[in-house]
């Protein structure tokens, strides 16, 4: 066999193994995207799990907020004074529901807040089971908005113990338990307006400050206390008169003309 026919015989042979690879990386290639979507194919076929729909709860039976119901707070509070000292006051708080307003996506609720630091404007939103507190510094778009702010949420009904709720996606990191509302504990609670039981301990607790409400199921917030840490400020409120619905205490005496106005 003559050089050249063996050259040529070497080249044909190079020619067919590369042939060969790049006909094998094809095939592979193609293989492979037949089983990709094939595997697609698969996972579309698998159904969606249905999402679970929220309890129906009853709001007002959980928080009454039909207009004309008040709550009275017994307060005691302790702050720092511009002459290095402290000054403490027994100034009463009154929360009373002024309108309410209901439609297909939502209720909103005004609240008179009275106490220390005067009057101002409280706004609840029920969408849901959850509650949404707004105040006289918010804008007032939130009436019109798709969804609301998780910062935003005051109450989630019906409560339980270890229940969270607040923005707690966005709080800054290692700062577990901090920047959110926690149910902590179950418990009995005795105030001027009486003993209630099983009331929910309701906490939010920041770097600089601590809030704990004792939340009463039907009635509504009958103790809280307020902590800031570093100046002397402290604020301790606890019920002592209340009306809600057809149910009225010693307030009655305190406000007869709510009463008499409701029984008209």
């Amino acid at each position: 066999m003559t050089f050249f026919v063996k050259k040529c015989f070497a080249s044909v042979i190079v020619v067919i193994a590369i042939v060969a690879v790049v006909d094998g990386n094809l095939c592979a290639h193609n293989a492979n995207r037949m089983r990709t979507l094939m595997l697609q194919k698969k996972k579309r076929a698998v159904p969606s799990k249905p999402s679970v729909p929220e309890p129906t709860v009853d709001m007002d039976k959980q928080f009454p907020l039909q207009t004309g119901n008040y709550w009275l707070y017994k307060g005691s509070v302790e702050f720092g004074n511009n002459n290095g000292g402290t000054t403490k006051s027994n100034v009463p708080r009154r929360v009373q529901v002024i309108s309410r307003k209901k439609d297909p996506n939502q209720t909103i609720i005004k609240l008179k807040n009275e106490d220390y630091n005067g009057s101002s404007l409280i706004t609840y939103v029920i969408r849901g089971r959850r509650i949404y507190e707004f105040d006289e510094f918010d804008s007032s778009d939130w009436e019109t908005r798709r969804a609301l702010s998780d910062e935003k949420v005051r109450f989630v009904f019906p409560l339980s113990v270890n229940q969270e709720w607040g923005n707690i996606e966005d709080r800054p990191r290692n700062t577990a338990g901090l920047y959110c509302y926690i149910v902590e504990e179950v418990e009995d609670v005795t105030v001027p307006a009486g003993t209630f039981h099983d009331c929910f301990r309701i906490t939010f607790r920041s770097i600089a400050d601590e809030l704990v409400q004792w939340f009463k199921p039907g009635v509504g917030v009958v103790k809280s206390t307020y902590h800031h840490n570093g100046s002397i400020d402290d604020e301790l409120y606890e019920l002592e008169a209340y009306k809600i619905d057809v149910v009225t205490t010693a307030a009655s005496l305190l406000y007869p003309a709510a009463n008499r106005a409701k029984s008209r």
